[in-house]
């Protein structure tokens, strides 16, 4: 009998311990069940947040190539520079290039771009490298807008007393400003269309002004619309004095435009501004100067050269 009490008295004992076991392990299963239904949950709402995200990211940017590396100045740009890379749409410039064909053309830089630099064909000069023809070019005859900064982009334009008014140069960079002086990057071609609007400008009493870009790393360029005057190109080729006369007139008339708008201003930044326009001045004159000694010295290298020739000179 004292046996079987133990006995059941162990079997109780178990009983309640198997019990007590399977109660603990019923609410940690319980807890940890609730813990994994949790962590399923806040990794499904971080996948729909992460998934709407991308959505709004897509719906507000626009698949083009970028730059993976930083390239200089005449480089050449090959297949492997580039990437395609979703960009916000309002950093896309206008004439981003969605389509880039390396093995029918070549694109070269205009100037030293940063990686991830949008690709866009005013960026570059497509089938031949055109830095080559580039020179830096200084004009005082053109009439300049207030405030005008280094970097800028301007459109260079030709008014007649008709009231035409025509685009020599479409958005161009502004390489450095002081004063009435203003340095752009031009071609050959570039330089002699301006040479004939000067000669246009100054026989038929028009002007030339600049017109800035409010925003010129994406506002698309002006379509050229300076038709260059034939009559002007062979009076240039006739008397080619003409083009340096005309370019003086013209500085003049800024001069004097430049004078007019002075005596509205206050005597300290007026004299401020006569004073950077003279150090301005002074330089030309030197550079002009040295054209000149060495525009003799050719002329004296000629006349001692027996196969040389005299050209004729005209007069305006």
């Amino acid at each position: 009998m004292k046996i079987r009490f133990v006995t059941k008295k162990l079997i109780i004992a178990a009983s309640l311990g198997a019990a007590a076991m399977l109660l603990i392990s019923g609410v940690a299963f319980y807890f940890l069940y609730k813990s994994n239904v949790e962590k399923q949950e806040e990794l499904r709402q971080n996948y729909k947040d992460k998934l709407a995200e991308l959505e709004y990211t897509t719906e507000q940017s626009e698949l083009v190539y970028t730059l993976n590396t930083d390239v200089d100045k005449g480089q050449l740009i090959h297949k492997s520079m580039v990437q395609p890379s979703l960009v916000p749409k309002n950093a896309v410039p206008a004439d981003a290039m969605t389509d880039v064909q390396f093995g029918a053309s070549k694109y070269y830089a205009k100037a030293n771009y940063k990686m991830s630099q949008p690709v866009a064909e005013s960026l570059f000069y497509i089938g031949e490298n055109l830095t080559k023809d580039i020179r830096s070019v200084e004009y005082a005859a053109i009439e300049l807008p207030s405030r005008i900064q280094k970097d800028e982009y301007v459109d260079v334009r030709i008014q007649f007393p008709t009231g035409e008014d025509f685009i020599v140069f479409s958005k161009k960079k502004v390489v450095d400003t002081q004063g009435l002086t203003l340095w752009l990057e031009n071609d050959e071609g570039e330089i002699q269309s301006m040479s004939s609007a000067m000669v246009d400008a100054y026989l038929n009493a028009g002007k030339l002004y600049a017109l800035r870009y409010v925003d010129g790393e994406t506002q698309e360029k002006a379509e050229i619309t300076y038709p260059v005057n034939k009559a002007v190109l062979e009076r240039i080729k006739v008397d080619p004095n003409i083009v340096d006369i005309a370019k003086l007139n013209l500085e003049k008339q800024n001069r004097e435009a430049l004078e007019l708008n002075l005596q509205a201003l206050d005597k300290a930044k007026a004299e401020e501004l006569r004073s950077k326009e003279s150090q301005q001045k002074s330089l030309k004159e030197q550079e002009d100067k040295e054209r000149l000694l060495n525009s003799v010295n050719e002329d004296a290298n000629a006349e001692l050269d027996p196969s040389g020739v005299i050209n004729e000179e005209y007069g305006e």
